[in-house]
């Protein structure tokens, strides 16, 4: 279950979530949602030297799932805007509150804080 794709360093929480506009990325590693399933039952079920690594890339798992998931919906507003240079989506900063772009940024302290730990 070898997952090449990891996020790098230097990833802000603006880059985390990709809210948009973004552009859309034809190059994202393909996820199985089936070994999504498998892990989650396997952590689930039973505890055991393996968990803190099948953890680790559960989260990693779900956040390529995440990426394709907000990939298409960019790809979809591409495709409804048609090209047209005076329709774009406004910018996160003017979408989100300032309490949730906040909360955002503690949970992407929080998330990785875990992996490092589960990396150690």
């Amino acid at each position: 279950m070898g997952l090449a794709w990891k996020m790098p360093d230097s990833e802000t929480t603006k880059g985390y979530f990709r809210f948009l506009p973004r552009r859309f990325s034809e190059g994202l590693e393909s996820f199985s949602s089936a070994e999504i399933t498998q892990l989650e039952a396997h952590l689930s079920r039973e505890y055991s030297s393996s968990h803190s690594s099948n953890a680790k890339e559960l989260i990693l798992m779900r956040e390529l799932e995440k990426d394709h998931i907000l990939n298409d919906l960019i790809l979809i507003v591409n495709q409804a805007l048609n090209g047209n240079r005076h329709l774009r989506p406004p910018a996160t900063e003017n979408l989100i509150h300032q309490d949730v772009s906040n909360l955002v940024g503690r949970l992407f302290a929080v998330r990785e804080a875990l992996l490092k730990k589960m990396g150690e």
